[in-house]
């Protein structure tokens, strides 16, 4: 049986002892004994950087996938920039005016403040879409964006979404 790779791995998968160095520590003491040691460190050691470099894949797929949501956000900030730009080159040219009056100041400011708002609502529906994705298991990322940085700011949501992003670390560390 031991004289087979598939034998050896099965053999050491089963001896090894995998536990935290403390309570709520994000350390770990891998124990493994046996009769050759150089072997036994050459395992550990190839078992902690494939762990390694699994982590580090697991990170980046959650960090694009963070960027390609922000990026599609942006995308959406600058077309409602671009409509407001639009609006009001349109009020100028149909007012025959460079500077707008006191009023229509004001009234652009408003228009621009409400614009401001309305994307960020759609920004936050929009997480909240993913959000609801993840949870009903149609999306599989390995973190989950924070909720602040799509501008959601209520507190139970980062908390939870922050617990789910600490158990789902220690899921993919197991």
């Amino acid at each position: 049986l031991l004289s087979s790779r598939e034998g050896l791995e099965e053999s050491y998968f089963k001896d090894i002892k995998i536990k935290p160095t403390s309570e709520g520590s994000s350390a770990i003491d891998i124990v493994l004994e046996g009769s050759e040691p150089q072997k036994i460190m050459d395992y550990i050691n190839t078992l902690i950087a494939q762990y390694q470099i699994f982590n580090l894949e697991n990170k980046n797929r959650a960090t694009r996938s963070a960027l390609d949501f922000i990026s599609g956000e942006l995308e959406a900030l600058q077309d409602s920039l671009d409509r407001v730009e639009n609006i009001l080159e349109r009020f100028q040219a149909e007012n025959e005016a460079i500077d707008l009056s006191t009023k229509g100041e004001q009234l652009f400011e408003e228009l621009f403040s409400l614009e401001k708002e309305l994307t960020m609502l759609k920004s936050q529906k929009k997480y909240y879409s993913y959000l609801e994705d993840y949870i009903a298991g149609k999306t599989s990322v390995e973190s989950v964006i924070a909720p602040v940085a799509m501008g959601v700011e209520n507190g139970a949501i980062v908390a939870t979404v922050g617990h789910l992003n600490e158990l789902q670390a220690e899921r993919s560390s197991l």
